[in-house]
């Protein structure tokens, strides 16, 4: 039911709210009920996550800071340091790319930006367990490493070709 009121030359339309019987109480009732007993799952906002992302961007890598100019420039969703528990293992991912704007499909590809230090075999076998955890879960469908010293001399149009040419649930090293 809709009323309507004349307000200094302008038509306003009030609806009326159902009045409040048991019924429509009791079920505001059980899905408030229902959503705070919703197990969350992910990390807590205010915690590591929010303190660790906060160090981590404001560390100075000129390769990461390069492939996120590139993104920006994409049509292309991303966000940079993105926090992720896996199996109670809490990682941080340098990128991921949720979605591509243009031919509009969903992603989920993470793209690591690889130091020197990546180089070394126990690292390697470090970002083999990493990569395995992370594809195991649906919250990454692809991963995307990148040498820093490639990445420094990426162009945007050969990351977005690398991006648009992974296959969902593989490992591509550049």
């Amino acid at each position: 039911m809709a009323e309507t009121f004349l307000t200094l030359g302008r038509v306003r339309k009030k609806t009326l709210t159902p009045k409040a019987t048991p019924e429509l109480l009791s079920r505001k009732n059980d899905l408030s009920a229902k959503r705070k007993s919703r197990k969350r799952v992910g990390l807590n906002k205010g915690s590591w996550a929010k303190a660790t992302r906060a160090k981590l961007l404001s560390k100075e890598n000129m390769a990461e800071s390069h492939i996120d100019a590139l993104l920006s420039g994409l049509p292309v969703v991303f966000r940079r340091e993105h926090p992720l528990v896996v199996d109670k293992t809490q990682y941080f991912l340098d990128f991921i790319v949720i979605s591509i704007k243009a031919p509009r499909r969903k992603l989920r590809l993470a793209i690591e930006v690889d130091g020197g230090y990546h180089s070394t075999p126990a690292q390697m076998e470090k970002d083999r367990i990493r990569e395995r955890n992370l594809l195991a879960t649906s919250r990454v469908n692809a991963i995307l490493r990148i040498d820093a010293s490639a990445a420094l001399l990426m162009a945007k149009d050969e990351l977005y070709r690398l991006m648009l040419g992974i296959k969902m649930g593989s490992v591509k090293i550049v």
